[in-house]
């Protein structure tokens, strides 16, 4: 599996990044593109299937014909991609205790997530955080979406101290 992120925000107006993503399982290919834009007010994004051929019936077609032991690691490269495949996210021990935080920054994904639930906009947030990107929002959301338990834990520690 592999992923890419590219900015173009220096080609387009308004801004527009780019974040595609790949999924190989012996004879099942599929590309998506995530297209990212913000407009200084609202964030917005939108998946294209760059396989316009495999449609989610197709996909499951050959998801069931697989074999025990092919779904198995079907399901293990999906839930590797949900948990670790996020671009922008990284947990690295000794840093803000080890959560989860936007690529290269000490910004937590809990602290926007809590933001986020206080009322917080994307707009405000990327305002308030001039180094963050939408794509860095979109992957924090997506990140928190996947591992809700982790992200609350970490809120409740938080209120806690």
């Amino acid at each position: 599996m592999g992923q890419d992120i590219t900015d173009i925000n220096f080609l387009t107006s308004p801004p527009i990044s780019l974040i595609s993503s790949t999924l190989s399982l012996k004879s099942i290919h599929a590309v998506c593109l995530l297209v990212v834009t913000y407009n200084g007010e609202q964030l917005s994004s939108q998946v294209f299937s760059l396989t316009p051929t495999m449609t989610l019936k197709k996909l499951q077609t050959q998801l069931l014909a697989l074999s025990l032991e092919e779904k198995a690691e079907a399901i293990q490269i999906l839930a590797a991609s949900l948990n670790n495949g996020l671009i922008g996210i990284e947990k690295t021990p000794g840093v803000m205790g080890g959560n989860a935080c936007i690529r290269q920054t000490r910004i937590p994904v809990w602290l926007l997530v809590s933001l986020r639930h206080q009322g917080a906009s994307e707009a405000y947030l990327l305002e308030d955080y001039p180094t963050l990107t939408a794509a860095d929002l979109v992957n924090a959301w997506l990140y928190a979406e996947v591992n809700p338990e982790e992200i609350e834990a970490a809120m409740a520690r938080q209120e806690a101290a």
